[in-house]
């Protein structure tokens, strides 16, 4: 079954940020709704523990630099 909903996280060396919100969008996810992690490049040690936090099926990490929250939205 392809998602129905997407829920889009930006983020960018913000670790407590992001954990903070990873609890929140977790517990709502299941086979019809996806997550898509855009990190501007983070900090590898940053990026490691994304990595773990969101390590299953149902979430996509994108990680590339970028120009600022809003080209990162676009991306």
């Amino acid at each position: 079954m392809r998602p129905l909903i997407s829920i889009i996280t930006i983020t960018y060396n913000d670790l407590h940020g992001f954990t903070r919100t990873a609890a929140s969008v977790i517990p709502q996810l299941c086979p019809y709704v996806e997550w898509i992690v855009k990190d501007g490049g983070s900090h590898s040690t940053i990026l490691d523990k994304i990595t773990r936090l969101i390590s299953f099926s149902e979430c996509l990490l994108l990680s590339s630099p970028d120009n600022g929250v809003y080209d990162a939205m676009n991306q």
